[in-house]
């Protein structure tokens, strides 16, 4: 394929010294910057002399790539925390984001319910290995397994339990808000639901060919599928097991022994102050995401110096728990701490484990990474912490778009930035006339140019024809081959 795709790259080559002579600068004046309210945040030098290679990150993915709004990264190394910020609050303002800015973060709420969780156990509130039905009204059934074991606190924190992503009763109209108008009441007939559907499941002779085996039930009992039901389910078991709501136990358990300021449900005065707009991948501004039922699951907003201080925590690193404290009272702390990454399930991807909570995973030199990505409409978050070199990284934005590529990098360089995305420009009608024709290179290859359906096409002889796709400064790549030609 490699031979045949030569004379191919030969003649495109002529085909961009073509562009440049047939109507050019109409098709460049389309091209558009990037976000032009960003205001650029640097450590004191001149960006044209000297860009901090991570702002140089996060600007290129604002301004030049226009994959996000407002980007903010945390690195934390030991006790020490460094802050990266670019971009604004929306686009419609020069405000710029910060360490206080308030972002939704989606599925990095688990993290605080899966934290709560542990302490709540070293605490003796809960047992991880208490039924959760034990938890529930008595009007909802005991919730079990596909196996029909009942469903235990710890499979909730591990994704094992066998609840689905999420509940078939969402009742919105809106695709941007799935959560909105969906209750307490709508969850609990849902889990009846569920129920009932699992017995008369079990109830077939389908289910299974033939009665399992212990072994075989173990591994339904064990299979990895990532809830947000269940973890929203679990943050609810958590607020019934101490009489507390969600925020009031986050208060207690977290915000004043760690020091969070600004991490709630609900947000506070002080977080709509500094709240972010979300933005879809392709920079329209979207709907708040409304999920007080799975509040745990995916309903928190937080800042990057809360999370960064959990990130620590998760590390054993406590800054200062309160004076108040007593030596038993940090020993509970870190202890829960300690227990609340230990890899406990698989999840059925080739080296990943989770923890309550976490995903884990080792490098190519035995470390466990921890981490996880969370996203909501409009927002995207991602946490991943090295305990052994004390290292860890937190990244949000306000767009929808993956942020994983800097995460990874920014905790380990090893691991690449991902190339920017290929930015199509379009021609008038004219403009892509103009290159029609049959182009003879030499008197053994000829090329044929078609122009159908806005498109431009090029079919060598004997090569299958090949759309060409018009990026920036006359360069054009290959729509189904990776090769660019400038």
């Amino acid at each position: 394929m490699r031979s045949s795709m030569r004379p191919l790259l030969v003649w495109l080559c002529c085909l961009g010294y073509l562009f440049v002579l047939v109507g050019s600068s109409s098709v460049r004046a389309q091209a558009v910057g990037g976000n032009n309210h960003s205001i650029e945040e640097t450590t004191g030098t001149d960006v044209e002399l000297e860009e901090d290679p991570i702002l140089r990150v996060l600007r290129e993915r604002v301004d030049e790539h226009g994959q996000a709004v407002g980007i903010v990264a945390g690195i934390i190394r030991g006790i020490n925390r460094y802050v990266y910020a670019h971009g604004t609050l929306n686009r419609g303002t020069i405000r710029r984001v910060s360490s206080m800015t308030v972002f939704e973060i989606g599925q990095l709420s688990s993290l605080y319910t899966t934290a709560m969780l542990s302490l709540l156990v070293q605490r003796g509130d809960v047992n991880l290995t208490d039924p959760v039905s034990s938890y529930l009204p008595e009007t909802i059934d005991m919730l079990t397994t596909p196996s029909g074991n009942p469903i235990l606190i710890e499979p909730l924190a591990t994704h094992s339990s066998g609840l689905p992503r999420l509940p078939d009763s969402l009742e919105s109209a809106d695709p941007n808000a799935p959560m909105q108008g969906y209750s307490t009441d709508l969850k609990s007939g849902f889990l009846g639901e569920y129920e009932n559907a699992q017995r008369e499941l079990r109830g077939t002779s389908s289910y299974f060919d033939e009665e399992p085996s212990e072994e075989d039930s173990l591994k339904i009992e064990e299979r990895y599928e990532y809830s947000d039901l269940g973890m929203g389910l679990l943050g609810h078991i958590l607020e019934r097991a101490v009489g507390l709501s969600y925020d009031d136990l986050l208060r207690e358990l977290l915000r004043y022994p760690i020091k969070l300021a600004n991490t709630a449900g609900v947000p506070t005065l002080a977080m709509k102050t500094y709240a972010a707009t979300g933005h879809d991948d392709v920079g329209r501004p979207m709907p708040s995401w409304s999920n007080d039922t799975l509040l745990g699951g995916t309903g928190l907003r937080s800042n990057l110096l809360d999370m960064m201080a959990l990130v620590s925590a998760n590390m054993s690193i406590i800054y200062a728990l309160p004076e108040d404290f007593t030596e038993d009272d940090s020993t509970r702390y870190h202890m829960s701490f300690d227990e609340l990454i230990v890899p406990r399930k698989p999840t059925g991807e080739v080296g990943i484990e989770t923890a309550l909570g976490w995903k884990v995973r080792k490098d190519d030199r035995g470390r466990q990474i921890h981490w996880l990505t969370g996203q909501t409409n409009g927002f995207y978050a991602f946490a991943a912490f090295l305990k052994d070199w004390k290292k860890g990284v937190v990244v949000l934005s306000n767009s929808s778009a993956s942020l994983d590529d800097i995460g990874f990098h920014l905790l380990s360089p090893r691991n690449p930035i991902n190339p920017p995305p290929k930015k199509e420009f379009r021609m008038t009608s004219a403009e892509y006339e103009a290159f029609t024709g049959t182009y003879e290179f030499s008197s053994e290859f000829t090329v044929v140019i078609t122009h159908s359906g806005g498109k431009l096409y090029g079919q060598a002889v004997d090569l299958p024809k090949n759309e060409l796709v018009l990026e920036g400064s006359g360069e054009f790549y290959l729509a189904e081959e990776d090769a660019r030609i400038t």
